[in-house]
């Protein structure tokens, strides 16, 4: 999940971003405990340099959070993106995922998705597929979550079914 996220950005995802995860994840047990000890190799990925450092350090993160509440990976990572709802405009304060060199709006978004969490990514995809709707969306992250909110709430959808809903339109 965190290699997903992280190797998302600004990339392909069925082209260039599936076939790297499953590259990691074909080369052993794809865990928390094995990313944050792990030395990923850019080059061996097709990563910029400053990603590994990114994607070890958001994995030892969420595993020193799981470990402290004395809970699994899966449900750590559901009680982290529970936890931080809300800091979706702000997510730099988030020391466990959002404070990390490499991560913005859009994959503080997509990391709470990837863990179960109601969230919806704010990206050129999303913003795109709302336009297509009839909605005028400014193309920052900020706007992109207001609209999508108002839009999910009029369709009377999680934000995480919109965003499903918007990939499956636009994707």
């Amino acid at each position: 999940m965190v290699f997903d996220v992280v190797v998302s950005r600004q990339r392909k995802y069925h082209k260039v971003v599936l076939p790297r995860v499953e590259k990691w994840a074909a080369a052993g047990d794809p865990s928390l405990a094995r990313l944050a000890q792990s030395q990923v190799q850019a080059e061996q990925f097709g990563l910029q340099r400053t990603e590994p450092v990114t994607l070890q350090t958001v994995a030892a993160n969420l595993l020193a959070f799981c470990r402290d509440q004395a809970i699994s990976e899966d449900e750590g990572c559901r009680a982290w993106a529970d936890g931080v709802q809300g800091l979706e405009h702000a997510p730099k304060l988030d020391p466990i995922v959002g404070g990390v060199s490499g991560i913005g709006p859009a994959l503080f978004a997509y990391m709470r998705m990837r863990c179960g969490s109601d969230a919806l990514k704010p990206d050129l995809r999303v913003a795109g597929a709302l336009r297509k709707l009839g909605f005028d969306v400014p193309g920052d992250e900020h706007s992109i979550l207001v609209v999508a909110r108002a839009a999910a709430a009029e369709l009377g959808v999680s934000l995480l079914v919109l965003d499903q809903l918007l990939w499956g339109r636009d994707g």
